[in-house]
């Protein structure tokens, strides 16, 4: 959570820091001493746990994982199962009725998810049933801030065609289609929202989408080519990542200057989550993760040992981020 809204003028901010500061040496001159930092400041640094093993049936992989809460994520496989991690235990393996392989999963609460594969299916916090029909061929990555709406991106599985752009209110999906230039490189990869009426998708080409609650826009405004994953907190922040370890915030129809995240170029980094607008962490295909700390990318270590794999992902709650990789292992890094 910020300490000061991020919209507040920077004269506002100013003021705010001043006053903290003289606070501060109010109550060191009275005999109290103290450093004048709020309880809520961001931490120094955090530590992942020994990686975890997932149980998967036949050759299936581990693609995405989402976590609600501190003691709850699901994961879901290519081979059409979803796993949940309640409590530090991951379950057995769970097959859904998707239309094969998943290829997505979002939890906004721990009795609410929605799983995409060929088929969209939700999660009541108990049994799982059919939302909807979305395109087969696309391979969708989702994003569902509230149990009423979520929003998905579909890449086509044939290079150069179209995309697809979804909208789910809780009952029924509205799908279009992006128009494509023909490229490879224009492929809509990732979606994140941070509300019914405030969603970023990023499209490997370096566009960038946004959704007010009515339409999908494309910005005019370009930014770094291989855009692969996004994480929205707010209206006013939102982190994205390109493939060649460079990010960018975008805030409101807006972004910030490029900025490179050490030793995640030659990483291939492939997804990034948020915690708050202070705490995110980005993941590599060969393992290695960075995390964002008040506006700084601190050096990456590494998480999963072994080299490249096919996939990764990371998903945060405010205190901790879950990571998952293709060779079924999941790491745990707590904030400290």
């Amino acid at each position: 959570m910020s300490l000061v809204p991020a919209r507040t003028p920077w004269i506002q901010v100013a003021k705010y820091w001043i006053r903290v500061l003289a606070a501060s040496l109010a109550c060191s001159s009275a005999g109290v001493i103290t450093l004048g930092v709020p309880a809520t400041a961001a931490p120094k640094s955090g530590a992942w746990s020994k990686t975890q093993s997932i149980e998967v049936r036949d050759r299936s992989s581990i693609s995405v994982v989402s976590c609600a809460s501190a003691t709850l994520c699901a994961a879901v496989d290519n081979g059409g199962d979803v796993h949940f991690w309640k409590n530090g235990t991951w379950s057995a393996p769970e097959h859904l009725n998707a239309g094969g392989s998943l290829s997505s999963i979002s939890c906004p609460t721990t009795t609410f998810c929605v799983a995409t594969g060929g088929e969209a299916v939700a999660y009541n916090g108990r049994t799982w049933h059919e939302v909807g029909s979305l395109s087969s061929r696309d391979i969708y990555q989702i994003s569902c801030p509230t149990t009423t709406f979520c929003a998905a991106t579909g890449a086509s599985g044939l290079p150069g065609k179209p995309s697809s752009l979804a909208v789910f209110n809780g009952h029924t999906w509205s799908v279009q289609n992006t128009v494509s230039t023909g490229k490879v490189s224009d492929r809509v990869l990732d979606v994140s929202c941070a509300s019914a009426t405030y969603c970023v998708a990023v499209n490997w080409n370096g566009k960038i989408l946004m959704y007010d609650g009515s339409r999908w826009a494309t910005l005019t405004k370009v930014g770094p080519p291989g855009l692969i994953s996004v994480s929205c907190v707010s209206e006013s922040f939102c982190l994205a990542l390109s493939d060649k370890g460079r990010s960018i915030v975008v805030h409101d129809d807006t972004w910030s200057d490029e900025r490179n995240i050490p030793s995640l170029a030659a990483a291939f980094a492939y997804s990034v989550s948020c915690s708050t607008a202070r705490e995110c962490l980005a993941i590599g295909l060969d393992g290695r993760s960075a995390a964002w700390l008040d506006g700084a990318w601190l050096k990456a270590r590494t998480v999963f040992a072994g080299g490249f794999v096919s996939g990764v992902n990371v998903s945060c709650t405010p205190t901790q981020c879950m990571a998952i990789n293709a060779k079924d292992k999941s790491s745990l890094f707590r904030w400290s």
